[in-house]
């Protein structure tokens, strides 16, 4: 079949015959592969439906011939059914645009399949569109489009980056024989092989994901500036703690202890005279006694003010009391949280320090042992001896001068502690448990 130069066109009417390569139902146009290997645009009459791989005899009017061969207003009569296709060309986008008047006919709406690199995605109602280009160049692109239903997800790897095979029909759109962009026309998306998904680091995952991490490294920044701020104000209030502790101890020292170590000495003398009445020295020895007990205390108490044991880890606390050293110890505190309030911690390590004093004084222990365990709400701590036997209930009060057990007691309800007299074995000593 010959067709006339474009300047003799006329409205010519002419008939074509070739092999549907392109139609899609719903299209008003479709494409047809001649038996001389040239590729023809159909406009379509309404009604027209021409079916894929049909042979075919279109007659319309050629409005077209360079660089494309179009027909419009194009009817169609039926040869022949499933006929074998004809073979695609394997053209790059760089060749369709490098094309003239006299080698259009190698590419252009005849069937095609290629390799192209995705530049852009859009979604156009019922269609989308890619913007490709050859995998070797970022220029010059087409134009990719199908039919999709708008109510359909595309597949996640149809983006920037993918790299695609297509089977489609190029055509192109011109000025004055001059090819200024070039068009895939697919039937659907099974046209499109997905040969390798694009990568993760899409410059917009890039972008995000640095703004992401400049905002992490602000709020770190940021939180670590008031952890700072924090443990600065938590240090200075712990040196301002120690520093008054220290001046609370010196106080007691210099004063309070000083003088009950004067009515001490006091109270020696005045058991000196002869001729005292038996119930007057009898008073003075216990009032010597509350004397030497309230002189103790507060010895303990200065020892605890001018310490850091209320800062301090519990068991390293615990560990830290004196225990002469032909008294064997034997320490298991793992369970022991790391810390108490101060007040509490303060009030268990001295129990614990009246304990073991106890312990060495009365009952002449050989061995000290603390033991520690975790309960579900807290701890149970035990400071046990191998001395004399002991009997919490038979062990004279401040009623008889003897006051280690009444502050024991005490200290317990203050702070919270369950406070009670075991004996395990040979062993006998005092239990605390308490919350955490």
């Amino acid at each position: 079949m010959k067709f006339c130069s474009s300047a003799a066109l006329a409205a010519v009417i002419t008939n074509v015959v070739g092999t549907v390569t392109f139609w899609y139902g719903g299209m008003d146009f479709a494409f047809l592969s001649l038996d001389d290997g040239r590729g023809v645009r159909l406009g379509l009459q309404r009604g027209e439906r021409p079916d894929m791989n049909e042979r075919i005899e279109a007659t319309g009017e050629l409005t077209r011939v360079e660089p494309d061969i179009r027909l419009e207003n194009v009817t169609v009569r039926t040869l022949a059914r499933d006929v074998e296709p004809p073979p695609r060309t394997e053209p790059r986008v760089a060749d369709l645009y490098a094309l003239t008047p006299e080698t259009a006919h190698r590419y252009l709406n005849r069937p095609a399949a290629l390799t192209v690199h995705v530049q852009d995605v859009n979604r156009r109602r019922a269609h989308v569109q890619l913007t490709v280009s050859d995998l070797d160049a970022r220029r010059p692109t087409a134009i990719a489009t199908f039919a999709y239903p708008e109510d359909r997800p595309l597949d996640p790897d149809l983006r920037r980056g993918a790299v695609l095979r297509l089977r489609c029909v190029p055509s192109a759109l011109s000025r004055d024989g001059v090819i200024e962009s070039v068009v895939f026309n697919m039937r659907g998306a099974y046209d499109i092989d997905i040969l390798s998904r694009p990568p993760w680091w899409t410059p917009a995952r890039i972008l995000l994901a640095l703004a992401f991490a400049a905002l992490v490294l602000l709020a770190a920044l940021g939180w670590g500036a008031v952890v700072t701020v924090q443990v600065r104000r938590a240090r200075h209030a712990a040196r301002a703690v120690a520093a008054e502790r220290k001046r609370m101890a010196a106080d007691l020292h210099d004063t309070i202890e000083q003088h009950l170590a004067s009515a001490k000495l006091l109270l020696t003398c005045a058991q000196k005279p002869a001729g005292l009445p038996d119930e007057t020295r009898s008073m003075i020895r216990q009032a010597e006694k509350v004397l030497i007990h309230a002189k103790s205390e507060v010895r303990a108490t200065v020892m605890a003010l001018r310490s850091d044991d209320v800062g301090q880890p519990l068991a390293a606390a615990i560990r830290a009391i004196e225990i002469p050293a032909s008294v064997r110890r034997h320490l298991r505190l793992a369970a022991l949280p790391e810390r108490l309030d101060p007040g509490r911690q303060g009030d268990l390590l001295m129990i614990v320090r009246e304990a073991i004093a106890n312990a060495l004084a009365h009952g002449r222990a050989r061995s000290i042992a603390l033991a520690a365990d975790a309960r579900a709400d807290g701890f149970v701590l035990r400071i046990l001896n191998d001395g004399a036997p002991f009997d919490a209930a038979a062990a004279p009060g401040p009623e008889a001068g003897h006051f280690g057990l009444a502050g024991m007691r005490d200290r317990a309800a203050r702070s919270g502690f369950a406070l009670s007299f075991v004996t395990e074995g040979r062993w006998t000593g005092v239990q605390l448990g308490g919350a955490v």
